[in-house]
This record gives structure tokens, sequence and C-alpha cells, in this order.
């Protein structure tokens, strides 16, 4: 991309166009509706082409930078960004003026319960790589409050990855050791962006808006409980122009109207645990449900 100003307006863009010489790309265009605007390819840019998949790696001075480009279903001349992963080629703990910034995981039976953030600070300018038992400068510690909507996995090496939820995207961060202080460092970072195809209703996690429905004999939901993000719970009484209907199982409609409008929240359980999560919203009454699961893969499900 010519700069990140570009970037980041282009992923709000209706996708792009690439122009292939001998199965190479030679030139990018975003693509606004009608409009359409020309990009600048990197120096330090190659690409990959496949049937259906162009992959963009940029060198960079501490690593590179991978973005993958998946083709519309529709337009076979579209691509719309789908993941894209930044790789550290040595991962630290430690920066260039010798300032230490890592992570410490408290892990029990193979299973993260808890997360560490670890700063220390190196004295009189000192910018040697040094251990956190040595006295040259404050060590602070912080705990990071682990949200809904992320989890954390131990890996066979000893690394951890932690995956987050939220809207349509996934974001998976590997942390890796660094042996100069014993800290974690982050390795890589990967953002899957998940495309909504030709579903009318998006997807679009909200990992802090979660219930509990309970459901009697026949299947209406007689009580609805708020899951607050510590995990206590707190009775909710809807109001008269707010409804819930359990469209099958694991998924709840509610419906309300404010004024001459009328709008749709859908709740998910996805990992069976009996809390449902916001996972979509809009205006209106009407849901495409199909189109909805088909954005709902394995993780997404594990993680509301």
């Amino acid at each position: 991309m010519s700069n990140a100003h570009d970037k980041q307006n282009a992923k709000v863009a209706a996708g792009f166009e690439f122009t292939l010489t001998d199965g190479q790309v030679t030139g990018i265009t975003t693509v606004f509706g009608s409009h359409t605007h020309s990009l600048t390819i990197p120096s330090n840019a190659s690409f990959v082409v496949t049937d259906t998949v162009i992959t963009e790696t940029l060198t960079k001075s501490w690593g590179s930078e991978t973005i993958e480009y998946t083709q519309d279903t529709s337009d076979a001349t579209l691509y719309h960004i789908t993941a894209e992963t930044r790789t550290i080629a040595d991962p630290s703990t430690t920066d260039d003026d010798g300032d230490v910034h890592g992570y410490s995981f408290t892990i029990t039976d193979g299973v993260v319960t808890a997360v560490q953030v670890v700063e220390q600070h190196a004295a009189d300018g000192d910018d040697d790589h040094d251990d956190l038992d040595d006295d040259d400068g404050e060590t602070e510690t912080h705990s990071r409050e682990v949200l809904p909507g992320q989890s954390f996995t131990v890996n066979a090496d000893g690394s951890v990855t932690e995956t987050r939820l939220s809207g349509s995207t996934i974001k998976a961060t590997l942390y890796v050791i660094d042996g100069d202080t014993g800290l974690f460092a982050i390795a890589s970072e990967t953002t899957t962006f998940i495309q909504a195809g030709d579903s009318t209703t998006q997807l679009n996690v909200q990992p802090l808006d979660r219930d509990i429905f309970v459901f009697d004999d026949t299947g209406a939901i007689t009580q609805i409980e708020a899951v607050r993000p510590d995990g206590s719970t707190k009775v909710l009484t809807p109001s008269a122009s707010t409804s819930f209907t359990e469209l099958e199982t694991g998924y709840v409609l509610e419906t309300f109207i404010k004024g001459s409008k009328s709008y749709f929240e859908v709740y998910h359980d996805g990992n069976g645990d009996g809390i449902y999560t916001s996972v979509a919203h809009g205006s209106g009454t009407t849901i495409d449900l199909v189109g909805l699961k088909a954005q709902i893969d394995t993780t997404v499900d594990s993680l509301t």
C-alpha cells in the first residue's frame, strides 16, 4: 500500500482490483462504489497469486507484514482483505533504550488463569539487556483482565496464543519467551476479517453484551439475566416494546420498537455454556439467519 491512510480507507471500500501481467501483480486499485483509486506498490512488496487468493508480503526492518486478499464470491474481479499478519523477526521484551515491556502468564494445569504486564525502566540510560533481578531500574507489574471474547492456549513448545473476538474480526497474538528476561514477547499478530458474503445480516459480535435466557417446556423465554464481565448476573425486566424469541437452538432474537422504527439483536450461545452473546444487530425485524450462521465458524462458537 502507498501509506497507512490509504490502507485504512481501503478496508471500508468495496474492495480491490489487481492488474496481473504474466501472473504477477503490476497494479492495485481500491474500489469505492463507482469510484476507484490507484495505489502505489512499494518496493519492499512481493506477491503470491493463486486462483482465489492474492498474498502480499511487505519486508520490514523489524520483520514482515502479510496481507491476504480473497476473491469476491460474486465478482471475480474484486478482492477483499481477509487477513493481516505482522511477524516479528526477533521477538524481544527489551527496546533500544533498555526499557523492558513483557508479559507473564499464570498457568495452572496447562490453562492460563491470569495475565500480567511487566515493565522495567532502565536506569541512567543503561541500554543493556539486564535481567529483571538486577536493581538497575524500577519494575512494575500490572494484572491484565481477561474479558469475555478472549481465550488463551498454551502451545506444546511453551508459547501462548491469545485469541480475541470483536465485531467481525478475530485477532490471534502469539507470545514467546524472551530468554534475556524470562518474560513473554509478542512474536506475531494475525487479524482475520470475517466476510459477510451475500448475507443481509452481518456478524458483529459484542463480547460484553451477554444474557442468560430461561426457557419453559414450550421453548418460551420466561426470564432474561444480563451477565456482567465478571460473571455476575442481574435479572432484567423487558419493556412492553421489547420481545425475545428463540430462532433455533443456540440463537435468540430480540426485537424492540422505538417510536416508529424497529430494531433487532441476535444472541448466540456457541460454546454451550448457557450464556448468549450478541452477534448481530440492526434495524427492522428481518434476519438472514442462514447467512449469519455461515459467518460463524468454530472459533467464533468457542468465544460466544
